[in-house]
């Protein structure tokens, strides 16, 4: 079952197992107040049972930025795959970003010529991480 929420903003599917995944939440924060609140309107549905959250996970992190490139610039894809090549995959004709995978580390960077970059798989968020 797919479940949309307004507050927080979410997108939650439900699956027979019991289980929860959260999508598009900002924080940890966001992502269980949203289970809470899923768990509630379960609750209320079915009013012989009350469910509860039993855990918090992240999972997969995602962010994106802009590197400042004035007009006319562009990345140089090619020459960034010939000096990172063992931790990168550029296959332009098959997709348009460089992937770039640091050793040791279990993110993927995802760089574009328009100066978008994209980071993905991240499972502590820097501001969680801080604060352990």
């Amino acid at each position: 079952m797919t479940i949309r929420i307004e507050q927080p903003h979410c997108t939650a599917l439900l699956f027979t197992t019991g289980k929860l995944v959260i999508t598009g939440g900002g924080n940890w924060y966001e992502c269980m107040l949203s289970a809470i609140h899923i768990a509630q309107l379960v609750s209320s549905v079915f009013v012989d049972k009350q469910y509860e959250v039993e855990g918090c996970d992240m999972q997969n992190i995602v962010a994106h930025t802009s590197i400042g490139l004035n007009e006319g610039q562009f990345l140089d894809l090619e020459k960034m795959y010939e000096q990172m090549s063992l931790e990168c995959t550029y296959q332009p004709t098959m997709f348009p970003g460089l992937s770039y995978r640091p050793m040791g580390s279990p993110v993927v960077i995802l760089c574009f010529r328009s100066g978008k970059v994209v980071v993905t798989g991240g499972k502590v968020s820097f501001l969680h991480w801080y604060m352990l």
